[in-house]
């Protein structure tokens, strides 16, 4: 459980998670300005309020993760649990491993006997309280791992130290604090980074894949797929290495550096940030790629259409051009219009062939 602290009242506790759920609310809606980043960087300041956050972040986590399961069970305790606050009498049982739903990285794809809510993935239970309509846990945990995940776009996430990160759509990311350092797990997708300075140099490392991300203070951009890790560094200072091993690699602000599996050594290159940045702006941005690449990209923000190759021969034709992440139809327009391609609109699928 993230603790506020002892010598907080239980008056001040509930006024500070109060405060916690409005700044969540105002930076999600995008709608703060710079006094009011201001003022809120001077609140996260209090280690009770940073805190506060933390378990107000874990709890939109939790709560659209588990609803996105679809699970009887816990949308049965739910039901009962909205109903008793209706009903002025909030306190429920607790609902023991539901952080499985959450954690467990096979329980997308596992067979669960009868429901297999039960069967934990870690150790760990927890007790929810639901106070007037509204949600308020606390986690029980030996380590304060602070789950964040981004749905069909995507997401902005401020962590407990300060540290800004923009979740690509489908990306889901661990935070925790081991000893001196702060450490995010990437198993897959793309996050941007514009990390804090540690008054106390507390070194934050990236680990995606085969490969750990070491900064102190920076700006930058982090990929990972099933083989190939890559950096892109718009502003500060990064090494790229190999745990165990003497690899390593130092990236200098407009330079990208790669590793993919099995091989021995890291690669880098030059690289444009803006380019590579443009889909924390909600724009697609493609230099000379090709049409398959393209697809891929388009196809991770589009929620209702997908694009498919008719022939593959198609995909090795070229793009170039910024387009708008999220509308599929729009941007095969403008390849209609600009390349060698027809579309065939079919349901929610439109299939692109030579003209």
């Amino acid at each position: 459980m993230i603790m506020i602290g002892m010598g907080t009242s239980e008056r001040q506790r509930i006024q500070i998670d109060s405060q916690a759920r409005e700044w969540q609310r105002k930076l999600q809606r995008g709608s703060l300005q710079q006094d009011e980043m201001e003022e809120f960087g001077h609140w996260m300041a209090v280690p009770a309020h940073a805190a506060a956050y933390a378990d107000c972040e874990w709890s939109t986590a939790c709560v659209e993760a588990l609803d996105q399961r679809l699970d009887p069970q816990w949308s049965g305790w739910k039901d009962e649990a909205m109903q008793r606050a209706r009903n002025g009498a909030p306190k429920v049982e607790p609902l023991a491993n539901w952080s499985d739903l959450v954690f467990s990285p096979t329980s997308r794809s596992r067979n669960r006997e009868g429901s297999g809510f039960m069967k934990a993935a870690f150790a760990m239970a927890a007790c929810l309280a639901i106070l007037a309509f509204g949600f308020s846990w606390k986690r029980m945990t030996t380590t304060n791992v602070l789950h964040y995940q981004a749905g069909d776009a995507t997401r902005e996430v401020l962590l407990p130290d300060g540290t800004r990160l923009t979740l690509d759509a489908g990306t889901a990311v661990d935070y925790m604090k081991v000893g001196e350092t702060r450490r995010l797990l990437l198993p897959s997708g793309r996050v941007y980074l514009s990390v804090s300075k540690d008054p106390h140099h507390a070194r934050f490392v990236v680990q995606s894949g085969q490969v750990e991300t070491v900064v102190l203070g920076t700006r930058f951009q982090v990929s990972q797929t099933a083989d190939r890790t890559e950096v892109v560094l718009e502003e500060g200072k990064v090494r790229m290495q190999r745990p165990g091993t003497a690899l390593f690699a130092t990236l200098a602000p407009g330079e990208r550096g790669w590793w993919t599996a099995d091989a021995s050594g890291f690669q880098t290159a030059a690289a444009t940030p803006s380019s590579a940045l443009a889909w924390t702006r909600g724009r697609l941005l493609f230099e000379d790629a090709s049409l398959a690449d393209a697809i891929v990209e388009v196809n991770r923000y589009s929620r209702h259409v997908q694009i498919e190759l008719a022939d593959p021969e198609v995909g090795q034709l070229k793009v170039n051009g910024s387009y708008l992440a999220g509308d599929a139809e729009l941007v095969v327009a403008a390849w209609e219009a600009t390349l060698p391609v027809h579309a065939l609109h079919q349901g929610d699928r439109i299939k692109l062939v030579h003209k």
